[in-house]
C-alpha cells in the first residue's frame, strides 16, 4: 500500500490518543442514519439550488459550449458541505464498527500509537454522493480508484517497488499488487473518460479518441500524483482541497470538484490530529475524482498541458524527494505544516510532547517512484503503494499521516 511511508504512517502529536475512541456499538447505527438524510438533503439542495438559486453558465446564454453543464455556484456549495457532512459521519460510524474487525485497519506508528485507515473508506463514502450527481464519469473513478487502493492497503505486497520494478515483474510473468493498480488505474481513467465525453458530445461539446485516451490518462496520473504527495499528515488532503475547489467555484463548475473539497474538508481535522489516515483507499479515489473534475471541463489544449506536467511530476518522484523539495521553498512550506502539532522547543505557542520513537521492522517498498519507503508497524500489511518517496516517521511537527505504516525523515 503506497501511504505515507511504504504505504503511509500514522504521526502523532505526542499527547494525542488513539484513533479508536468510539465504542464498537451504539453509534453505527445512528451514524448511519445520519449519512442516509445527509444524502437525502444533498440531493434536495442540488435540486433547488439548479432550480432557483442561482444560474448555470448554459442558462445565462453567455458562455461557449465547452462550459455547458456547469453547475450554479449555490448547488456546487451545497454539495460541498453536504459531501464533508457525509464523510465526516462515515468515518464515525466505520470507526464503531470496522468492517472485517479493528485490527485490519489498525497500523502502529513510529512512535509506537495506532491510527487507523478507516478514513480511505470514509473519504470515498462521503464524495460518492456528489460524485453520483456529478454524472457516471465522476462516481466510476472515484469507487473504481478507491477499490484499487483498499487492494493495495489491505493485500499489497513488498517486494518490488517503483514504476520500473512493476512492469519489469510483469514482463517477467509475476504479478504484482502494483502492477494490477498501474493497470488498473489505467483502466479507471480510460471508462471514466469516455462516460465523461459521451456526456459532453450530448452538450454540444465535439471531442474525439485523442481526447478521450489524453484524458483517461490525465485521470490516472491525478490519481497517482495525490498518492505521490501522500507523504505528511494534511498534505493529500490540502492538495485536494486546493484542486477541487478551483474546480467547483470556477466557471464552469463542477459538482464532482465540489464533493472531493468537501469531503477532504470533513475529514482533515482527524488527519492532522494523528487518529486517521487516507491510505491508498482515499489518496487514490480523491485524486482521481480530482483529475475527473479537470477533464470535464477541459479541451484538448488543458489535457494534454495537464498529462505533461502530471508525466513530469511522476518522473522527477523517481529521482527527488517532494518533501525536500516543499520543505526547502518558502510558502509551501508554511502551508504544508499548517494545522500540524509543533514539537517542544520548535517555537512560541503551545507544544505536544515528544515520545521516545519504536523501531519497527524494515521492510522495502512497492510504490512507483524510487525513493525509499519507511518501515510499517507491528499491525501493518505489505505494500504496494504507486510512489516510493521516503514518508517520514511520524512526529508532533508534521502531524498525522494517511498511510498505513510508518515514515522516515526525508
Amino acid at each position: 500500500m503506497r501511504g505515507r511511508g511504504g504505504s503511509g504512517t500514522g504521526r502523532p502529536d505526542g499527547s494525542r490518543a488513539t484513533p479508536h475512541t468510539h465504542a464498537a456499538s451504539g453509534h453505527a447505527q445512528p451514524a448511519f442514519g445520519e449519512a442516509q438524510q445527509a444524502f437525502g438533503e444533498a440531493r434536495q439542495a442540488f435540486r433547488e439550488a439548479q432550480a432557483g438559486f442561482g444560474q448555470t453558465p448554459e442558462d445565462s446564454g453567455q458562455t461557449s459550449g465547452r462550459e455547458r453543464g456547469g453547475a450554479s455556484l449555490a448547488a456546487a456549495t451545497s454539495v460541498g458541505a453536504l459531501s464533508a457532512a457525509f464523510a465526516a459521519s462515515a468515518l464515525r460510524g466505520l470507526r464503531a464498527r470496522p468492517p472485517g474487525g479493528r485490527e485490519r485497519w489498525t497500523r502502529v506508528n513510529h512512535a509506537g500509537r495506532e491510527v487507523t485507515l478507516l478514513e480511505g473508506p470514509a473519504y470515498v463514502s462521503g464524495a460518492l454522493p456528489g460524485a453520483l450527481m456529478g454524472g457516471p464519469g465522476p462516481a466510476v473513478a472515484l469507487a473504481a480508484a478507491g477499490a484499487l487502493g483498499a487492494l493495495d492497503d489491505l493485500t499489497g505486497d513488498t517486494q518490488k517497488k517503483g514504476l520500473k520494478g512493476h512492469i519489469g515483474a510483469l514482463a517477467r510473468g509475476e504479478v504484482t499488487t502494483g502492477a494490477v493498480k498501474i493497470l488498473g488505474l489505467a483502466a479507471t481513467g480510460l471508462v471514466s473518460a469516455a462516460l465523461v465525453d459521451r456526456r459532453r458530445r450530448t452538450e454540444g461539446v465535439p471531442t474525439s479518441v485523442l481526447d478521450t485516451l489524453v484524458a483517461g490518462a490525465v485521470i490516472a496520473g491525478s490519481a497517482n500524483l495525490v498518492n505521490l504527495l501522500d507523504l505528511r499528515p494534511g498534505r493529500a488532503l490540502k492538495a485536494t482541497v486546493l484542486a477541487g475547489a478551483h474546480a467547483g467555484v470556477r466557471r464552469p463548475r463542477s459538482i464532482a470538484g465540489a464533493a472531493a473539497t468537501g469531503a477532504a474538508l470533513g475529514l482533515i481535522g482527524p488527519d492532522l490530529a494523528g487518529t486517521a489516515m487516507l491510505g491508498d483507499t482515499g489518496a487514490n479515489a480523491a485524486g482521481a475524482l480530482v483529475g475527473t473534475a479537470f477533464v470535464e471541463r477541459s479541451g484538448r489544449l488543458g489535457r494534454l498541458a495537464a498529462l505533461a506536467g502530471l508525466v513530469g511530476l511522476t518522473l522527477a518522484s523517481e529521482r527527488v524527494s517532494f518533501t525536500k523539495v516543499i520543505e526547502s521553498t518558502p510558502g509551501l512550506r508554511e502551508l504544508d505544516a499548517l494545522g500540524r502539532s509543533r514539537p517542544v522547543g520548535s517555537g512560541p505557542g503551545p507544544a505536544a510532547a515528544v515520545e521516545p520513537p519504536v523501531e519497527p521492522p524494515t521492510r522495502p517498498s512497492t510504490g512507483l517512484s524510487s525513493e525509499p519507503k519507511a518501515p510499517t508497524g507491528p499491525s501493518t500489511g505489505p505494500s504496494s503503494g504507486l510512489s516510493s518517496e521516503p514518508k517520514a516517521p511520524a512526529d508532533p511537527s508534521t502531524g498525522p499521516s494517511t498511510g498505513s505504516s510508518t515514515r522516515q525523515p526525508t
